[in-house]
């Protein structure tokens, strides 16, 4: 990905590219874009789409309650923010939490999608299955996104985080099959949820590399 061509959402301030990464900022008691990173590009609409990249925390990265990562896929008109999903659209993104109790920190794959149980995203699987990840290592993701036909319940969302899988799920993204189609990729890197809990006092970084996608049907 050439991140030079990318101008919707992106801010040079929090970016800094060298030949073989990017360095996301995330700034101190701020969350969503206006503490991170938000860039919206459209791609060809497809029914499935894949998406490989590989992102590291920096070593004095503080977790807090959570926030969202990556390349993620919008279908449709889409869905994010706490908008509910109507059948109108749907999104696949990758999201770290910190569990309150544990202390465990992992990454999920979050879900906007027809049959969700309120009007936020639903999180599905968790890496590692035991334990928390590491700051300053490296993890490869593939996300993939297959779109739903009419009302059935025949797409997919799929995710593997260094070869393991987190998530294979049949899906029904949405309900009208003419915003079936998968058109539009976010790369994000922010804190959030809207609670203080997700903020940090300190700034903080994620490091990316080799990100790629491929529509693999039209």
């Amino acid at each position: 990905m050439d991140f030079g061509n990318v101008t919707q959402g992106w801010n040079e301030s929090r970016a800094h590219i060298t030949t073989s990464q990017c360095q996301i900022k995330l700034c101190k008691n701020s969350l969503s874009a206006s503490g991170g990173m938000i860039t919206k590009y459209n791609i060809a609409p497809g029914a499935e789409y894949t998406a490989t990249f590989e992102l590291k925390f920096h070593a004095d990265f503080e977790w807090c309650t959570g926030g969202k990562l990556g390349l993620g896929f919008f279908i449709g008109e889409g869905a994010a923010g706490g908008s509910g999903c109507d059948g109108q659209g749907g999104s696949a993104r990758l999201v770290w939490h910190k569990h309150p109790r544990t202390g465990e920190v992992y990454l999920q794959a979050y879900a906007y999608h027809k049959d969700q149980k309120s009007r936020y995203g639903e999180c599905f699987g968790r890496y590692p299955a035991e334990g928390s990840l590491a700051t300053d290592q490296w993890y490869e993701v593939t996300l993939c996104v297959k779109s739903n036909t009419d009302q059935n319940t025949d797409g997919r969302l799929r995710m593997t985080v260094d070869g393991c899988e987190v998530c294979d799920k049949a899906m029904a993204w949405t309900t009208d099959d003419c915003k079936r189609l998968i058109n539009r990729m976010e790369f994000a890197t922010f804190r959030g949820g809207a609670t203080d809990d997700y903020k940090s006092e300190t700034d903080s970084y994620v490091y990316y590399s080799n990100l790629s996608w491929k529509r693999l049907k039209p």
